[in-house]
């Protein structure tokens, strides 16, 4: 989750609890973090097959493994080189 500062046009953003349990781990737009970690244990919590399609060194793609032309589920995230970190630019997180 991200809030915006009030003093200036910042994005400030929130860095992941690696204190959380690992069957409540969830991926969250603008949250930094081991996110390959975090989506290893969402899914399968959730029981979904998760396909790492894009996974280098500045992006990384997740989607629904089965079938990802009908399934919206999807989290885009960049390599943050001064956090050395993934971000969560963008996440579709419904399963059908």
């Amino acid at each position: 989750m991200f809030n915006k500062s009030s003093d200036e046009d910042e994005i400030i953003h929130s860095i992941h609890n690696s204190k959380v349990k690992w069957n409540v781990m969830k991926p969250v737009i603008g949250e930094r973090h081991e996110l390959k970690l975090c989506l290893t244990n969402y899914s399968i919590y959730k029981g979904y097959k998760i396909r790492f399609k894009k996974c280098d060194s500045v992006r990384l793609v997740a989607v629904y493994a089965s079938d990802p032309e009908k399934c919206p589920f999807i989290v885009r995230a960049s390599w943050m080189s001064t956090e050395k970190s993934f971000q969560v630019k963008k996440m579709n997180d419904r399963h059908t």
